[in-house]
């Protein structure tokens, strides 16, 4: 799929300490101050608190503000990269000069070792997942996988969604032999991609794909030859629970 239209921000995660005491985690009045001076920080961010010691995360809207960037474009992921780690300073910087209390004194110990990328290429499959799929608990009769969560596009939209299955159709391309996907790269749209993208609802689709490439390789078939039910089987004696879809969620529950 080429045309990528709209994509979920790239983040840059970064810890910070020198916090021991510190409880309020909402910079959003620290962005509204610290804005005109720190023209690349994001809108508001939080800190998490990091167990077992005195550093907290944050994961933000990284560049939700600064454009549109497709990093399957090396010359735009540089770019998004050089502005994300100006990015990082800057908020240090601001919570510094407007936070306040403990907030004078926090300390950068460390990023990502690159940013973080929410959505990039994803093939064309038999079937594309939707965020109709998503929000109406979909279930399908090839399902390989299910997924649950959010339908979260990156600190530009969350919403409830329905647990619902993912179909091998997706996990096979189109128009080429020998070849599965898994994980964020499968065939879905915009949304669609955005209701799946956390690491178990990856993982999942990930165990199908290995189990059907070993059926493929095992019989000579290409992975579009491959008998959905014989994959099904090998998951179902794995623990997967292909029964599943359609499940409402709690509004409350961790994200």
């Amino acid at each position: 799929m080429t045309e990528t239209g709209n994509l979920s921000p790239q983040t840059l995660l970064l810890n910070v300490s020198n916090l021991e005491r510190y409880s309020s985690s909402d910079m959003k009045d620290v962005a509204v101050q610290a804005r005109e001076k720190y023209p690349l920080i994001p809108g508001g961010w939080g800190l998490a608190k990091v167990s077992n010691c005195r550093h907290f995360v944050i994961n933000h809207a990284g560049t939700k503000e600064m454009g549109n960037f497709d990093v399957t474009d090396p010359f735009q992921f540089s770019e998004v990269e050089c502005k994300s780690r100006r990015q990082v300073i800057q908020m240090i910087e601001a919570m510094r000069n407007y936070g306040g209390g403990e907030l004078k004194h926090c300390e950068i110990v460390g990023t990502s070792t690159q940013i973080g990328v929410r959505e990039s290429r994803r093939i064309k499959g038999g079937y594309l997942l939707t965020e109709e799929d998503a929000l109406e608990g979909r279930k399908f009769d090839d399902a390989i996988a299910w997924r649950s969560g959010w339908l979260d596009v990156g600190f530009v939209r969350l919403s409830q969604m329905k647990i619902h299955q993912v179909p091998y159709r997706s996990l096979v391309p189109e128009g080429m032999d020998g070849l599965l996907a898994a994980g964020r790269c499968i065939s879905a749209t915009h949304i669609g991609a955005s209701s799946g993208k956390s690491m178990g609802n990856c993982i999942a689709t990930g165990h199908a794909a290995g189990v059907a490439a070993a059926l493929a390789s095992q019989s000579g078939k290409t992975p579009r030859e491959v008998d959905v039910a014989e994959i099904q089987k090998i998951l179902a004696s794995d623990g997967v629970d292909l029964t599943k879809g359609g499940e409402s969620q709690s509004s409350n529950m961790a994200t």
